[in-house]
C-alpha cells in the first residue's frame, strides 16, 4: 500500500505537534534514567530522547518558518541545551541557535561552511561520548 499524504489546516498540524510532544514528554518523565531507546546514532537515554524531540521541532519548525517567509528563533538557553546534549563537540557560546542550525547542515556558521551531509548527533548518554567530533 502506498501512503497517502494530505495537507491539512495549520491548526490540525499544531494539534498533532502538541499531542506528539506531550506523548514524548510523558515517556521521558516515566522512563528510568538507565532505560535506552534505539536510534541509528546510538542507544539514547531519556535525556537524549527529549533533546532529539526538541531538536526535531526546532529545526523542522525553522524549515517551515522559512517556507512561510517567517523567522523562528528559540530562546538561546534552549538551543544551547540541545546543542550541548546532542552535539557536545560544538562550542556554541555566542549564538547557540546558529550553532544548532549549522550542526544540522542548515547553514554556514562561525567561519565554517554549511555541512552538506555527514552531520550526526550523539544520541547515547553524554558519559559515553569519546570526546571526538564524529563529523570530521
Amino acid at each position: 500500500l502506498e501512503p497517502t499524504v494530505k495537507a491539512g489546516p495549520p491548526d490540525a498540524l499544531l494539534a498533532t505537534l502538541e499531542t506528539t510532544s506531550d506523548v514524548l514528554s510523558r515517556l521521558v518523565r516515566a522512563a528510568d534514567p538507565d532505560d535506552r531507546m534505539f536510534h541509528p546514532f546510538g542507544l539514547s537515554d531519556p535525556e537524549g530522547a527529549a533533546a532529539m524531540g526538541c531538536e526535531e521541532l526546532l529545526v523542522h519548525g525553522h524549515d517551515l518558518a522559512l517556507a512561510l517567509d517567517s523567522d523562528l528563533r528559540p530562546p538561546d538557553d534552549l538551543a544551547a541545551r540541545v546543542v550541548g546534549r546532542l552535539f557536545p563537540w560544538v562550542v556554541a557560546d555566542d549564538d547557540p541557535w546558529a550553532a544548532l542550525l549549522w550542526a544540522n547542515g542548515r547553514r554556514a556558521w562561525d567561519g565554517r561552511d554549511r555541512m552538506e551531509g555527514g552531520w550526526r548527533w550523539h544520541a547515547a548518554p553524554l558519559d559515553e561520548w569519546d570526546g571526538t567530533d564524529p563529523t570530521s
